[in-house]
């Protein structure tokens, strides 16, 4: 994981209204192999990093968790909770989850 934000766009939609940006923890360079595709452990890996960035926030104050996804596995985070985020990157999708709630 590192460190990541959600730009004013998106504090809104998780309850937060400030004049800055709003801490969050990037998920990283995260794949299943194709030949372990569609088996949930994809889901188990960003399963265990949302409730490690969870654990984590309790400290450092994070407010949600993001990922840059190729804009073919939006659907996949998309399942998970994630929404897409009004800052994009170039030809990847920036997509967040809130954890603040919990």
């Amino acid at each position: 994981m590192a460190a990541s934000h959600l730009d004013p766009e998106d504090q809104k939609s998780v309850g937060v209204d400030t004049y800055g940006t709003v801490p969050a923890l990037l998920i990283t360079y995260m794949a299943t192999h194709k030949r372990h595709e569609r088996r949930g452990i994809g889901k188990l890996m960003v399963s265990w990093s949302v409730l490690e960035a969870k654990a984590i926030s309790r400290s450092i104050g994070c407010r949600a968790v993001t990922v840059n996804s190729e804009p073919d596995v939006c659907e996949f985070y998309s399942k998970l909770g994630f929404a897409r985020a009004a800052r994009q990157q170039d030809g990847g999708v920036t997509m967040y989850l809130d954890i603040g709630g919990d």
